[in-house]
């Protein structure tokens, strides 16, 4: 045998009771193993060989370093008897060590003998280092033979060694264990066996009565031997059972935090929340297993700022629009690719099918007010499928078979009834037989436009008489605009020439809304509350956007008012607030809000000029203002205040934006929708005053008496953040700090590199970090942990203990301040930029949980001392306060609520 075969396993133990005895006891145990024949021909392996234990196998040597290493060299496994007390032997961890670097981490077993793994495992067993630099945390094999006593660890010793053979032996410990079991029996049935021949052979000298008393005894002993034996079989077995139930239980879990944090990491916290209880679910209903880590990753999940991301939806580069939310919010309708409709499930993330009539393209698509239907408009022809599963209802065919004859479908009232614009009629149609009601024909109130005062003539001169003069034989498909209540419908003229109607249910006319025929595109709408139709043109008499109102009730004129500006393109939807006062509208990149009975400007905002037709919408509370106009823009209604400006791009401008009850979704031209909740959803609210004691700030800038005179050696890299002369001069100068405790001290340097000291020592640097490389703007070491934040938005988060990196953010959020909590487990960070927002982070991995934004500027900041909230302090005297969900009950309650919605 060459000498890298000499042992079959080297023994690394430290020479003090316990883990000695466990040692040599496993040696021996080893070496005299009897391997099973089955093993001995499966694997050819006649005998497990000889087992090196130094005490046993090293000679004495003048260069005792060089004979452990050939030994290490020779032996095909490591076993290490860990306890507290391996960790404190150098030479049981070199040894450990040696074996990895030559041979790997697949050939080392562990006998743990006492104390928890994370206090006798060394950090080489425990830890594992990634292609990408980061570390994983594993569970090495072990054999435990924990117990009290010394007999107690040997008895266990004696089951435990199979966990250790097995591995040696290529087979597995179940395989192994079961072997054994069946050896017990046999020798059991030979020792019966025997027994009983021996009883048979005494019988002959003794009496007949002696001989059946014997008889009688032997069998019960027997009977009682082979019941011990299936008994301890039995427990066996249940112990296995319940092993590989508690194996599976943990792998189950595992898998549900694993799908937890995959939807944490695409902004999609409804569904983490929902793997994470389930995962709890499992857990309670089993003594607790992972209970503290399931709770943690959950509170991160359920730690949401208002108008924050809570479900993101890729599609896969398929363009939606469109879109219909069912009554529920959690589907929605739309036409995705132009010609395909499609079920899309917010819940589940996915689209669950498509529909299609023929390639032509979606013009139109409406939703029945249950939700149970659907109707997509081809021009050519309408189709009805049901939402459920997609399945076609009904069809409805234009009656010239023109490409463009049908120009307006939706349901009326209910899902068997379709209003269809046909040319130049109107019908009633029912779904269910396909019978047709004639509603109204277009020109049959062409009188109405005869006013010689009309708007346009009063604006350059010209008569009714000329404008309609452009009247041609073209589509029909201008606005069609029923009231929320059914009672009433705005209906567009033809081509957008001839003025715009408003007619009852049994098409008569209610107003007819004169004086403002339509130039190019009609944006029509009628008030909420019904009492109020607005008329809004745009392209028309020296390219001005003209928007009138009329009272439905009296039929007169509110008002009819230009906006003074060319339009270039960018004309949006007309929203009403839900209680009907005002409304918004865009017009040539300015934002409106307008009273509803006057048209007085409430407010205006003028927006980056995008050329792209913008959306706006009220929240269903009336106390937001949505808008999309290639960004997201989320306003309060009341102050007009930006509260967030999420950023689309060129090639995919946010299009669509819908209001939910508690939340609203928008959706780019590349199809990834976002779900923004509002703030009932949010864990951070305002508030009139704080909720708790204060922690004190903890300033770094000024050192305590006796600290050392410190021996700066790095020179400045100089760059061109020194020319702009916004930054504040000490920024631009080395800063020396000293930690919260006062065990620390660190020098900051304008180009971002720092120097850490002993703040009583003899001043000398201990370690240099290079990684942020402009001014540090923010900066603090509390505990073991050193935190700065640099100009351009590097974060760092560095282990003083281990003197590595934690972790690195380049987020491009810069900060200029910072708070901690007591224990030093989070931080607050407040943020430079327009926006006033905190951002709080995880001490412990460096991890940003969630933001805290301010309605106005965040003068200060803190958590309370109980730990249960963070607080930022505005410019208006009031709060905005973020409960940290530490009371396990409201944060499980919060969560479930969160997930059922």
């Amino acid at each position: 045998m060459e000498k890298q075969q000499a042992y079959c396993a080297f023994i690394s133990y430290r020479h003090q009771s316990p883990d000695q005895d466990i040692a040599k006891a496993l040696h021996t145990a080893i070496e005299n193993y009897g391997i099973p024949a089955s093993i001995k021909k499966q694997t050819g392996r006649k005998k497990m060989g000889k087992v090196f234990r130094d005490q046993e196998e090293l000679p004495l040597s003048a260069d005792l370093g060089a004979d452990i290493e050939a030994a290490l060299d020779a032996s095909e496994w490591f076993i290490a008897i860990c306890s507290p007390r391996y960790l404190e032997s150098k030479w049981c961890l070199r040894e450990l060590e040696y074996f990895i670097e030559r041979k790997g981490r697949e050939h080392v077993l562990t006998v743990l003998v006492d104390g928890d793994p994370k206090d006798s495992f060394a950090d080489a067993l425990r830890y594992v280092q990634n292609a990408d630099g980061s570390v994983t945390e594993v569970e090495p094999l072990a054999a435990a033979v924990g117990e009290p006593t010394m007999s107690g660890k040997l008895k266990k010793l004696k089951t435990e060694k199979l966990r250790i053979l097995a591995p040696m032996l290529g087979v597995s410990f179940d395989d192994l264990k079961r072997r054994a079991r069946q050896r017990r029996l046999r020798i059991a049935a030979i020792i019966a066996a025997a027994m009983l021949v021996a009883g048979t052979a005494l019988g002959v000298f003794l009496t007949v009565n002696h001989i059946r008393n014997e008889a009688l005894r032997r069998e019960a002993e027997q009977q009682a031997m082979i019941a011990e034996e299936q008994s301890k079989i039995a427990e066996e077995r249940r112990q296995m059972a319940e092993e590989q139930r508690i194996l599976a239980l943990n792998n189950g879990i595992g898998e549900l935090i694993e799908r937890s944090e995959t939807a944490f990491a695409r902004d999609d916290r409804v569904s983490s929340a929902k793997a994470l209880l389930e995962a709890l679910d499992l857990s309670d209903s089993n003594d607790g297993l992972r209970r503290d880590e399931i709770l943690t990753k959950l509170r991160r999940t359920m730690l949401i700022s208002p108008f924050s991301t809570i479900t993101a939806f890729d599609n896969q580069n398929e363009r939606i629009q469109d879109i219909v939310p069912l009554p529920d919010g959690k589907k929605a309708v739309g036409v995705v690719n132009w010609d395909h409709v499609a079920l899309i499930d917010f819940e589940q993330n996915r689209i669950d099918y498509r529909v299609s009539s023929g390639m032509s393209m979606v013009v139109q698509l409406g939703l029945s007010p249950d939700g149970s239907r659907f109707v997509a408009n081809y021009g050519s022809h309408a189709t009805v499928w049901n939402t459920a599963d997609g399945s076609e209802v009904y069809t409805y065919h234009g009656k010239r078979n023109g490409d463009r004859d049908v120009a307006n479908v939706f349901f009326w009232r209910d899902a068997d009834t379709l209003l269809v614009q046909d040319w130049e009629q109107f019908y009633f149609v029912n779904i269910t037989d396909g019978s047709e009601r004639l509603f109204y024909t277009y020109g049959e109130q062409m009188d109405w436009y005869s006013p010689a005062d009309n708007f346009y003539t009063y604006l350059d001169g010209r008569s009714l008489d000329e404008i309609f003069t452009a009247y041609t034989d073209d589509f029909l498909g201008i606005n069609v605009t029923p009231a929320q209540d059914w009672s009433k419908i705005m209906i567009g003229g033809k081509g957008g020439e001839t003025g715009t109607l408003l007619i009852d249910e049994n098409g008569q006319l209610v107003c007819p809304l004169t004086y403002l025929p339509a130039t190019f595109f009609e944006k029509n709408a009628v008030s909420p509350d019904g009492k109020v139709a607005i008329w809004l043109s745009w392209g028309g008499i020296g390219g001005m956007a003209v928007i009138g109102g009329w009272d439905t009730e009296t039929q007169e004129i509110l008002y009819l008012n230009p906006f003074q500006q060319d339009t270039h393109y960018s004309v949006s939807e007309i929203a009403f607030s839900p209680d009907s006062s005002r409304m918004a509208v865009v017009v040539n990149d300015v934002l409106f809000i307008l009273d509803t009975r006057t048209c007085d400007v409430i407010h205006y905002e003028t927006l980056e000029s995008t050329n792209i037709v913008p959306s706006v919408t009220f929240s269903t509370d009336g106390k937001y203002i949505f808008l999309t106009d290639r960004d997201l823009f989320i306003f309060n209604a009341e102050t007009f205040d930006l509260l967030v400006l999420e950023q689309g791009t060129e090639g995919a401008p946010y299009s669509e934006i819908i209001a939910l009850e508690d939340a609203i979704f928008a959706c780019d031209n590349d199809g990834n929708v976002k779900i923004f909740c509002l703030p009932e959803l949010a864990s951070v609210s305002e508030a009139d005053e704080a909720p708790g004691e204060l922690v004190e700030r903890y300033y770094p800038g000024i050192l305590p008496d006796g600290v050392s005179e410190f021996q700066l050696q790095h020179e400045i890299i100089h760059g061109y953040w020194e020319q702009n002369n916004n930054l504040p001069e000490s920024w631009l100068q080395p800063q020396k700090q000293i930690s919260r405790e006062g065990d620390r001290a660190a020098v900051f340097y304008p180009d971002g590199a720092v120097e850490l000291f002993d703040p009583y020592g003899d001043g000398t640097v201990l370690n240099t970090i290079h990684q942020l490389t402009a001014p540090i703007t923010a900066f603090g070491m509390v505990k073991n942990r050193l935190v700065a934040s640099d100009y351009f938005g590097r974060m760092m988060f560095y282990d003083l203990e281990k003197n590595e990196i934690v972790r690195i953010l380049n987020d491009g959020m810069a900060h200029t301040g910072f708070a901690y909590t007591e224990d030093g487990s989070m931080l607050m960070a407040l943020r430079i930029g327009s926006v006033p927002a905190i951002d709080v982070y995880s001490m412990e991995d460096g991890e940003l949980l969630f933001t805290i934004v301010g309605t106005s500027e965040i003068e200060e900041f803190a958590f309370t001392k109980d730990g249960k909230y963070a607080v930022g302090v505005m410019k208006n005297g009031e709060y905005v306060v973020a409960d940290l969900l530490t009371e396990e009950a409201t944060l499980i309650a919060n969560a479930r609520a969160f997930a059922a919605r």
